[in-house]
């Protein structure tokens, strides 16, 4: 990354040598129209000191303002792609490599801010520039400024158009690269075990090298295109001044056309210039970004989202009994059935074991029992009342699962068996219930911190067996009416796992 900014930093500084070069050239000019027209040295000094005034209060004020906007469009944001994420539905959520997922929620709101907010506020700002111009213009009455600010607004968008499908074309190549190199790191951090055992660490990094030198040629070339517009905009003012002169005839420009008209024509076609060269630059970074910033907010159809849950209105607890009435269940985009026609009844208190080959359909029959699918045929009954979207939220308040594959938090024993509880609520007792539960109590008491003892990333400072058992604490802290195991006890050994069934 470090060799990255280093390698585009002189094409930033070009561009920064460009502008501060185009504004020195705007006061040359008014400079050389108070000396042409017999001013005062003093007189310089003065619209110098206004000019400086008036520039820093304006800059103050446009920083306020830019960081004031930033700041609530990118809450605005936040929120949005956050709840977008929580509230797509379990099935759409599965389609989706949770690296993938993870990456992009990540690196979102930067590039939104970087991308679609920074150059949309700097297209707005050029823009209100321009109508200044044209009212000053309207004000003084310089037909020849009009003549030379539509001439280069002709030649931007001459320019903007050839140039701005190569932009498209590498900005997007940039963040295709950029996501996968994104995503090929989360999988080697993912199998860090496998890639030691396997003594592929070479292999893998020339992969990652790779795909970042690619990531880095991409934007190295979309940077050095985003500077050749301003500088042809340059080099085509320069053409149009020298035509100017030219096309005027033998007699000196001065006299030719009347002072105010002349020094009004040549500052306003500096001014279109930079202000052409600053909207120019920001259309296409929004032109070359679209397809990244579409992807990034992404929103899921209707049909893949959930309802919110409704605080105000109890779980949902059997008292009788949960029953499947002819199931089926087909994943989105699939046209093949994982289940169809499954019928169930599961008696309150009763224990019912799902035994077959791999991809008979268990973890979806499961999925279809803790409300994290809905079918596409048939109905989950509770107590003879068939579920619909609303109730799901209160369905799954009354559900656990204890996976094959644990997800713990990064963080306290107490937070990861209270899991999703805020501080102020979390029942200590109750916590201490549920490590009893699980055989886990001993342990914890026996740590320094207790119950506050971080378990790292993933549980990463725990053994098999204690993540097994903090996972089951966390299902016996929810006191759930329906409880679904899916080898949780793989990792205990036999006096242990049968002491935890015991409890069960």
């Amino acid at each position: 990354m470090a060799r990255q900014q280093r390698s585009l930093r002189p094409i930033v500084e070009l561009g920064r040598e460009l502008s501060i070069t185009s504004w020195l050239a705007v006061l040359a000019v008014v400079a050389l129209v108070l000396v042409e027209a017999g001013g005062l040295v003093l007189a310089v000094l003065q619209l110098a000191f206004w000019a400086l005034l008036v520039a820093g209060v304006a800059l103050v004020l446009r920083r306020v303002l830019i960081a004031w906007l930033l700041g609530r469009v990118r809450q605005e944001l936040a929120s949005v792609l956050v709840n977008q994420l929580l509230q797509q539905r379990y099935a759409a959520f599965l389609r989706e490599d949770p690296a993938a997922q993870a990456s992009r929620l990540s690196t979102s709101l930067d590039r939104l801010q970087r991308d679609l907010l920074a150059p949309a506020l700097q297209a707005l700002v050029a823009l209100i520039r321009l109508v200044v111009i044209a009212a000053l213009l309207v004000f003084w009455g310089s037909r020849q400024g009009f003549q030379i600010g539509l001439s280069l607004l002709l030649a931007q968008l001459l320019i903007g158009f050839l140039a701005a499908p190569y932009l498209r074309f590498y900005g997007a190549q940039a963040a295709r690269f950029s996501a996968r190199s994104s995503s090929q790191l989360l999988d080697l951090l993912s199998a860090f075990q496998d890639v030691r055992l396997s003594g592929s660490e070479s292999f893998f990094a020339a992969r990652a090298l790779e795909l970042e030198r690619r990531t880095n040629r991409y934007r190295w070339l979309h940077a050095v295109l985003l500077l050749i517009p301003p500088t042809l905009m340059v080099l085509v003012a320069l053409l149009a001044l020298v035509l100017f002169v030219n096309l005027g005839g033998p007699t000196p420009l001065p006299t030719a056309i009347p002072l105010p008209g002349w020094v009004m024509g040549g500052l306003a076609g500096l001014l279109v210039v930079l202000v052409l060269s600053d909207l120019f630059f920001a259309t296409l970074q929004l032109r070359a970004s679209l397809p990244e910033l579409a992807r990034l907010l992404w929103i899921p159809e209707a049909a893949q989202l959930e309802l919110q849950a409704v605080p105000s209105r109890p779980r949902l607890d059997p008292r009788q009994r949960l029953r499947l009435h002819e199931v089926a269940f087909r994943y989105p985009g699939r046209q093949d059935f994982a289940l169809k026609g499954l019928s169930l009844v599961i008696p309150v208190g009763a224990r019912v074991a799902f035994v077959g080959p791999s991809g008979s359909g268990k973890s979806t029959a499961a999925r279809l029992l803790l409300g994290l699918f809905e079918p596409t045929a048939g109905s989950v009954e509770v107590d003879g009342a068939a579920l619909g979207p609303e109730d799901l939220p209160r369905w799954r308040a009354s559900c656990a699962q204890v996976p094959q594959t644990i997800a713990l938090l990064n963080a306290s024993i107490q937070a990861n068996v209270a899991f999703g509880s805020p501080d102020e609520q979390i029942d200590e007792a109750a916590v201490w219930q549920a490590l009893e539960s699980a055989l886990l109590a001993d342990d914890v008491a026996n740590l320094p911190y207790g119950l506050m003892t971080p378990v790292g990333a993933n549980g990463v400072q725990l053994s098999g067996g204690q993540r097994q058992r903090l996972a089951l604490a966390r299902a016996f802290y929810r006191q759930a009416s329906l409880l679904v195991l899916d080898e949780a006890t793989s990792a205990l050994d036999a006096p242990t796992e049968s002491s935890v069934m015991e409890a069960l």
